[in-house]
């Protein structure tokens, strides 16, 4: 197996792992493409009780199709009001810089969702923005600079077409 680090991540929960799943998806994507188990869990039963939070997107898998990598994010829980659209964002970016770094195209991306709700103090603000005019999807880009996943941060990304309306604030809630 793959044993994970200790580094200096203030998180010690990371470590319980005794697999690094990122290295070990690279790998299996490359070595396996066809396998069926191509996968990454993020839920890990023995910590339920000591997190304030459980994770709300938990799981991938992945299936690499036709020269394409396609990318199924399974979640329990999403705020439709402010959680959707930012984990659409961030598991697309990680979607298009996995499918780069293992020699593929990124390819669809399908988004599993058990409870979807809103919040009460979000209604007014969602039922006007379904009402609001609706925008291309803009363009996500990767500036690639090799095929090292670890080398890569956020900057690493260009957003382009990017059109949007009025800006409106929705209070987080945890």
């Amino acid at each position: 197996g793959y044993k994970t680090k200790k580094t200096n991540f203030s998180n010690p929960l990371r470590f319980e792992l005794s697999r690094n799943q990122v290295i070990g998806l690279l790998s299996d994507i490359k070595n396996t493409p066809t396998s069926k188990r191509l996968m990454t869990s993020f839920w890990n039963y023995n910590d339920v009780q000591e997190k304030a939070l459980q994770e709300c997107a938990w799981s991938t898998q992945w299936h690499v199709r036709d020269g394409y990598l396609d990318l199924m994010l399974i979640q329990r829980s999403v705020d439709i009001g402010l959680g959707w659209c930012f984990n659409v964002f961030q598991y697309k970016a990680l979607q298009i810089l996995v499918a780069h770094c293992t020699g593929y195209k990124p390819g669809r991306f399908i988004h599993q969702m058990g409870c979807v709700q809103y919040y009460d103090r979000h209604e007014k603000d969602l039922l006007n923005l379904l009402q609001a005019p609706e925008y291309s999807e803009p363009k996500l880009i990767l500036n690639d600079k090799g095929l090292d996943f670890f080398s890569y941060n956020w900057e690493d990304f260009t957003v382009t077409d990017y059109n949007y309306g009025p800006f409106i604030p929705m209070e987080v809630a945890i």
